[in-house]
């Protein structure tokens, strides 16, 4: 597998950075792997990095299949926020059609970002305000 998963900030939140060739059974073994994770439940932000990933072997059908996988998630913690980093040679636009598919078939607010520091703060800002410094 092409990815590297880390818990950030005592298990608040999880960075998932990607390399090489992405294929669709990786974001769906990936999807088993986190919601198994003992720390999902509380977790308050994903942020998933392409930008370091050689390509991306999704079909649009794909997309839809991860944003109502994401659904399912949402049922064992609805209180997340999914931060996407695109490839930078990305010309298709696949983060964009996520995030449709995800506001019609998930409940996570999601948005993209060009670096995993601008995903950060926005992944950090507002949820659980009584740990607002992480």
């Amino acid at each position: 597998m092409s990815h590297l998963l880390v818990c950030e900030f005592e298990g608040m939140g999880v960075l998932i950075t990607f390399t090489g060739i992405i294929e669709p059974d990786e974001i769906f073994g990936l999807h088993q792997e986190i919601s198994s994770h003992p720390d999902f439940p509380r977790w308050c932000y994903q942020i998933w990095d392409f930008s370091q990933a050689e390509r991306l072997a999704f079909s649009t059908d794909d997309l839809r299949q991860f944003a109502a996988a994401e659904r399912e998630l949402a049922k064992i913690n609805p209180h997340q926020k999914l931060a996407l980093i695109p490839r930078a040679s990305t010309h298709k636009g696949l983060d964009n059609m996520f995030r449709v598919y995800e506001s019609v078939w998930g409940v996570w607010e999601s948005a993209t970002f060009w670096d995993v520091d601008s995903a950060r703060e926005w992944a950090k800002a507002g949820q659980y305000p009584e740990k607002n410094h992480f």
